[in-house]
C-alpha cells in the first residue's frame, strides 16, 4: 500500500511497462490543515512498484504551470497511454486567472515515465458550448471538463477519450454528463450532478489527436 503521511492521496491512474507498475495519483500536503484546500493545492505524484504492493517514490510528475499559464493554479486527474514508443498523459489543469472555475484538458509526454514535458498546444480541450455547460455561477460553481481517459479502440485502430461534463440543459442538480467525442454526451440519470473519474460509460464517437 502505499500512504504518506504529510500528504493527502486521492485519484489515481496506472501504466505499466516492462514489468513495472507506474501510479500517478493527486497530491496535497496535509500543512494545509483543511482537506478541502486540497483540490486548489493539487500536483500530480509518481510512484513505481513490481509487486503493487511495495512501492518505491518517484520524483512527481506534474505540478502547476508558470504564473499565467492556464494550469497554474493545480494540475488534477488523467490518464496515461502508449503510442509510437511515447507515453501520453492527458490531465486536467485549472489557473488563477478565473479563480480556478473554469476546467480545462492538456497533454504531457514522455519517454520513460519519469520526465514529462507539457504540449505547447495546451490547453488541447476546452467545453462545447454546443452540448456543455459553460461558467455561470448563477447555474453552477465551475464549468466542468476534467479527469480524462483515452484508450485504443483495436476495432477502427483509433483513440478514444472520455470526459466528465455538465451538459447545458437540463436541472442544475442532474446535468453530469460523460463525453464520448464527437458529439451528444451520454445520458445519464436525474441526480448526476457532476461525474468524477472512474465513472464508466461506453465510447459513443472517435477522434485522433484533438480528442474532442
Amino acid at each position: 500500500m502505499l500512504r504518506l503521511d504529510d500528504r493527502w492521496l486521492w485519484d489515481f491512474w496506472f501504466a505499466h511497462d516492462h514489468g513495472e507498475y507506474h501510479v500517478y495519483y493527486l497530491q496535497a500536503p496535509r500543512a494545509l490543515g483543511d482537506p478541502d484546500a486540497r483540490h486548489r493545492n493539487a500536483t500530480i505524484g509518481h510512484a513505481v512498484s513490481t509487486d503493487l504492493r511495495r512501492w518505491t517514490l518517484l520524483p512527481d510528475a506534474l505540478g502547476p504551470g508558470a504564473a499565467g499559464q492556464w494550469d497554474d493554479l493545480a494540475t488534477w486527474t488523467g490518464s496515461v497511454i502508449e503510442h509510437a514508443g511515447v507515453w501520453w498523459m492527458f490531465y486536467t489543469g485549472i489557473s488563477t486567472r478565473d479563480d480556478g472555475r473554469i476546467q480545462r484538458i492538456g497533454l504531457a509526454t514522455s519517454t520513460d515515465l519519469v520526465e514529462w514535458t507539457k504540449d505547447d498546444a495546451n490547453p488541447l480541450l476546452t467545453v462545447d458550448p454546443q452540448w456543455y455547460e459553460q461558467y455561470d455561477p448563477a447555474v453552477w460553481h465551475e464549468e466542468a471538463w476534467r479527469d480524462p481517459w483515452v484508450f485504443h479502440n483495436p476495432a477502427t485502430d483509433d483513440f478514444c477519450m472520455l470526459i466528465c461534463a455538465r451538459a447545458n440543459r437540463g436541472p442544475a442538480d442532474g446535468r453530469g454528463v460523460v463525453h464520448g467525442g464527437g458529439r451528444a454526451p451520454f445520458p445519464r440519470g436525474r441526480g448526476d450532478r457532476r461525474l468524477r473519474a472512474g465513472d464508466a460509460a461506453s465510447p459513443g464517437g472517435k477522434r485522433r489527436r484533438d480528442r474532442s
